[in-house]
Formats: structure tokens, sequence, C-alpha cells
């Protein structure tokens, strides 16, 4: 008679803690895959919305006191403070002026546009807006501007965070302007990742 053979119960408890193994390497794999693309998602994502607003930003602010038949009033600059810069130019038409208005919401961490109509949103996740203007030879003009007719230039700074948190993230940076000021400091133990983008802008059209 023979006799049956099949696994016996250590055999098989060695066999499922290799399984068990061999199942969380794979998982683990798998979980730092789907992080890191998860992360370099967002990061794309903040980097779009950043760039998208910067060409906006910088078409419109050289465009500032555009004035090819003189009709826009002096100074051109209506409003040049950190967080708000207001400026008149002459529009598409070429027969009329128009108000465009550019201000940080602080409510709901937006950049907002308005061209007349209402303050539209431009960028989202934003924890940062900085305007810093420049007159003559690149100087500095302490803000709110108080002689708006001295604005040469622009430098804008703005910081996005990504939509979601990332778990055993910690943002601890500090975030500054072109001049090295602080505009922004993360909250403790925030774990959203942030970019910043800056750029000096040159109004072609103001102090001619």
């Amino acid at each position: 008679m023979k006799t049956d053979k099949g696994f016996t119960l250590v055999e098989l408890l060695i066999a499922m803690v290799i399984t068990v193994i061999v199942m969380a390497a794979i998982y683990s794999v798998y979980y730092s895959q789907q992080k890191s693309y998860n992360t370099q998602q967002q990061v794309a994502m903040m980097q779009q919305n950043l760039r998208g607003a910067m060409i906006m930003l910088t078409k419109d602010i050289r465009m500032a006191g555009y004035d090819p038949i003189g009709i826009v009033p002096t100074p051109a600059v209506l409003t040049a403070d950190s967080q708000d810069f207001t400026f008149i130019r002459v529009d598409d038409s070429g027969a009329a002026t128009e108000q465009i208005s550019y201000r940080y919401n602080s409510t709901d961490d937006e950049l907002e546009r308005d061209e007349g109509g209402g303050y539209q949103t431009i960028a989202e996740n934003i924890d940062a807006v900085n305007f810093v203007y420049l007159g003559i030879d690149n100087t500095v003009l302490s803000s709110p501007v108080a002689d708006r007719s001295l604005i040469r230039s622009v430098q804008v700074t703005m910081v996005a965070r990504a939509e979601k948190g990332d778990p055993g993230y910690t943002d601890d940076n500090i975030y500054e302007n072109q001049s090295g000021v602080s505009i922004f400091v993360p909250g403790a133990g925030d774990n959203r990742r942030r970019r910043v983008l800056s750029r000096q802008i040159k109004c072609r059209n103001l102090g001619l």
C-alpha cells in the first residue's frame, strides 16, 4: 500500500512566510513608484500653473502705459504695492484705454486679474504673490510706491503649492523674493511641496 505524501505543516508555514515577504517587497516597490509618480505629477502641475500665470503677467506688465495715440493719463500706474498692481494702457483696438489689475487673494490663495469685468482667477493654490518696483538704475522703490511715475520695471515672485500633501515630507523652506525678503514661511508640519518663480519685467512704455 502506497503512502500519500504531502506538505508538512512546517513546509506550509515556510512557504507562507516566503510568499508574504515577496508580496511585501512587490507592494513596497509599487508604492514607491506610485508615490514618485504622484509627486512628479504634482510638481509638473505647480510649474505649469506658475509659468502660465507668469507669461500672462509678463505680457501685461510690458504693455503698462502703452499709449500710441496720447490718451493714457500720467502716471499710467494707479496702484503699486506688494500684492496689488493696477495700470492703464491703450487696448488692442488702439482707440480706447483699459485698466488692468492684478491682486493676490489671500482668502482663496489665488492670483486674480481684472480688465474691467471683475476679477478672474489666473492661478490657484498660490501661497504668495509679491511685487517689487524698481526705478531708474534698478533702484528699489518703497512699497506702496508714492511717486508711481518713477516705476521702470517690476520684480514678480510667486510661490505655488501642490494641491495635495505628501506624507513623509515636511516643507521647512523660507521663500524669498529677488531682494532676499521673506514672502512666505510654511506652518509647522506643513507637508505640501512648493515651487517659486521670480522674474524682473521691464515696463517698456513707462518713463518715455
